[in-house]
C-alpha cells in the first residue's frame, strides 16, 4: 500500500480533505474527481505514481463533496467557484509552483476550465473521460431519461 498523507486545507471558506504521497517530489500532480458529488476515494490507485520517484501526487474531495465542507451557500454550486477551487489548493500546497493537473470525468470539464483561465500555472494537463460538451451531455440524458420505461 501507498504511503500517503492527510490533511485540510482552507480555501475560499470550504475546508478541503486532500491526501498526497510522494511529498517533496519535483514533479507535482493535482487530481480531480468526477462527479460532482463524489470523492477522490475512486482516484486513490493514483497515488502508487509516486513510488517510481520524482512525481508528488495530491488528491482532494472538491467542495460539498467526500470529507470536504459544503461552500457558503447554494449559488457556489458553479464551474466558475470549482476553477478558483483548483486555484486556490494550488496557491495553497505549491505556491508559484506549475503543476499537471489530471481530470476524470467532470473533474475533466473543470480540468479544461481550469487551463483556459490558468495555463501559466500549467505544467501539462490530462483529461480523462472529460466532458467535451455540457450541452450535449444534457441533451443525451434527457434523451436516454425520455426512453426509460
Amino acid at each position: 500500500m501507498t504511503r500517503f498523507r492527510e490533511g485540510f486545507v482552507d480555501v475560499n471558506r470550504v475546508r478541503l480533505y486532500y491526501r498526497v504521497a510522494g511529498e517533496g517530489a519535483p514533479t507535482k500532480l493535482i487530481c480531480l474527481h468526477g462527479g460532482p458529488g463524489g470523492s477522490c476515494d475512486y482516484l486513490s490507485p493514483l497515488l502508487k505514481l509516486s513510488e517510481r520517484g520524482g512525481v508528488e501526487v495530491l488528491l482532494y474531495d472538491q467542495f460539498g463533496c467526500g470529507r470536504s465542507s459544503d461552500p457558503p451557500n447554494d449559488s457556489c454550486y458553479t464551474v466558475e467557484y470549482g476553477v478558483e477551487e483548483v486555484e486556490g489548493i494550488r496557491r495553497s500546497l505549491y505556491g508559484d509552483e506549475k503543476v499537471f493537473l489530471l481530470g476524470h470525468s467532470y473533474g475533466g470539464l473543470l480540468a479544461i476550465a481550469y487551463a483556459l483561465k490558468y495555463q501559466r500555472n500549467l505544467r501539462g494537463l490530462i483529461v480523462s473521460s472529460g466532458l467535451s460538451s455540457v450541452p450535449l451531455t444534457v441533451k443525451e440524458m434527457r434523451r436516454l431519461i425520455n426512453e426509460l420505461p
